[in-house]
């Protein structure tokens, strides 16, 4: 299974370095119905690795159930391995820097419903793939995103970030 799971991850690119390979058991006292799962060490599964997840399941099963008992018969219900890969974290991704005016990036009016403001108003709609670092709204407005839609309400101002992110304004 190991070797399995390391072939598998090479093929994605993914160097022995980068890989992380976890073995657990689940295992259970003789003639219970639940199990626990134990962590069996790295390298081949032998008599001495599967020793001492056996170990492991006895600290596990105190800590868990309350109790332990070294001298009863365990037996094996399940054997697991899990293949992943260790990767950086993507940067995230800086977008183009302007000034306050945010006006480019208007692709439309709409009417939208804001009882604070006495009921439908006319307002600016944004598109947010044109937004740039820096750019500020004021509501009330509408920005428009491929995965959201922002309602910015009367009286709230935001500004976007060299991330693309909108944080209010004080």
């Amino acid at each position: 299974m190991e070797a399995e799971a390391v072939e598998i991850l090479g093929r994605e690119g993914v160097s022995r370095e980068e890989m992380l390979v976890e073995k657990t058991v689940d295992m259970r006292y003789y003639g219970q119905v639940r199990e626990q799962s134990a962590a069996v060490p790295d390298g081949s599964v032998t008599p001495e690795t599967l020793g001492i997840a056996q170990q492991r399941f006895h600290d596990k099963h105190r800590t868990v159930i309350g109790y332990a008992d070294e001298g009863y018969p365990t037996e094996i219900v399940r054997l697991h391995l899990t293949g992943t890969a260790r990767v950086k974290p993507p940067e995230p991704r800086r977008i183009e820097r302007g000034d306050p005016d945010a006006s480019a990036a208007v692709k439309g009016r709409q009417a939208a419903f804001f009882g604070d403001a006495g009921g439908f108003v006319e307002v600016d709609v944004y598109d947010g793939d044109r937004m740039l670092a820096g750019n500020r709204l004021e509501g009330p407005c509408i920005v428009e995103e491929a995965m959201t839609t922002l309602v910015i309400p009367p009286g709230l101002a935001v500004t976007v970030d060299a991330y693309g992110n909108y944080t209010t304004l004080g």
